[in-house]
């Protein structure tokens, strides 16, 4: 039997939440304080129990005694590549600036356990957040605990929960179209991974626009590559090995899966761009460094680190509601691409 609060609205509490999990309210505690004493299956069958109740920890009236702790978390799933760099290097500039310490803690994709224990232990003052596979259960429980949260993968705009991301529908749109303009009929798409706000929103806009120009969109052309240069070379070679007849150009959804795209084409005799143009995405150093270098958009690492934090920094410091931020790409030509007609 759960208890009541005065306008007879049910409260779940921490014995609801053990009872669910099927454990002790000692255990349960320890979770959400940030305890490192429990065993990983233990915490996330803690913390399914506590987004399935809806229990929203009191980190009110504990935080009336807690001083502040003056650090931000940076929250990621990996730290592989240029771009998290130079993201982690413009968050630090901004937190350094703001009189805040920054810390980077790195979790698992599908594993929110250490986001809340951080949190809702009070390690941080706020917490930004780059995670694709964090449930949405975790992302209402933030909702309902008013914990300042900026989310750079995801468009949300709830309590004191905001959003700073790269408008990738728009660079989707500006990559395939510089494609169709170079007289591409066929174009294939090279995925990262398609849980990833960022592949959502840049496939979407590949989708629009072959529709708009009346372009077949071929199954055949669209391949998996996960982000990664090695697994983007592997599936344009088994892409290869099939027999498929070329398309006129791959558009893959970052650099790194674009230099692993021309490797493998080079690998087997096909030239880029004579024989098929290439255009990657996020304007990674080594895409001009490249032979041949890579038409790509320009995704500002820089600004998409020093925007999120200056907005957490306020949601801290003056209490400031949930916003959604964007920043803007732009299209970088260089020599992977040519025109049909030459």
């Amino acid at each position: 039997m759960v208890s009541k609060g005065r306008s007879d609205e049910i409260m779940i509490t921490l014995k609801d939440v053990a009872r669910e999990a099927g454990v002790a309210v000692s255990t349960v505690s320890n979770v959400l304080n940030g305890l490192n004493i429990v065993a990983p299956d233990t915490q996330n069958r803690v913390l399914e129990a506590v987004g399935k109740l809806g229990y929203v920890p009191n980190i009110n009236g504990r935080n009336l005694k807690a001083k502040a702790t003056k650090k931000i978390g940076l929250f990621v799933s990996s730290m592989r590549g240029d771009f998290y760099g130079i993201l982690a290097d413009s968050i630090y500039h901004a937190c350094q600036h703001g009189g805040y310490e920054f810390h980077i803690v790195l979790t698992l994709p599908n594993n929110a356990g250490s986001i809340d224990r951080s949190i809702f232990g009070k390690q941080f003052d706020g917490a930004l957040v780059l995670n694709n596979e964090l449930p949405e259960s975790i992302v209402d429980l933030f909702d309902k605990t008013r914990l300042p949260v900026v989310f750079l993968d995801r468009r949300i705009k709830s309590g004191r929960i905001s959003s700073v991301v790269f408008d990738s529908y728009n660079g989707g749109e500006m990559a395939t179209r510089y494609l169709v303009g170079l007289g591409a009929k066929k174009i294939g798409y090279i995925h990262g991974y398609n849980a990833a706000f960022d592949d959502i929103e840049r496939f979407r806009a590949y989708c629009h626009v072959l529709e708009e120009f009346s372009l077949t969109r071929c199954l055949e052309y669209e391949l998996d590559g996960y982000f990664e240069e090695d697994a983007a070379y592997m599936a344009v070679k088994n892409f290869l090995r099939k027999g498929f007849p070329l398309p006129d150009a791959f558009f893959a959804a970052n650099d790194y899966m674009a230099i692993g795209c021309i490797r493998s084409l080079t690998d087997n005799n096909i030239r880029v761009p004579e024989d098929i143009s290439v255009i990657g995405y996020d304007n990674i150093e080594l895409s001009k460094y490249f032979t041949p270098s890579i038409s790509t958009i320009n995704s500002p690492a820089h600004d998409l680190g020093k925007k999120a934090a200056e907005v957490l920094i306020n949601m801290i410091t003056n209490e400031a509601d949930g916003d959604i931020y964007t920043i803007r790409n732009s299209l970088i030509v260089r020599s992977s691409c040519m025109s049909m007609s030459k």
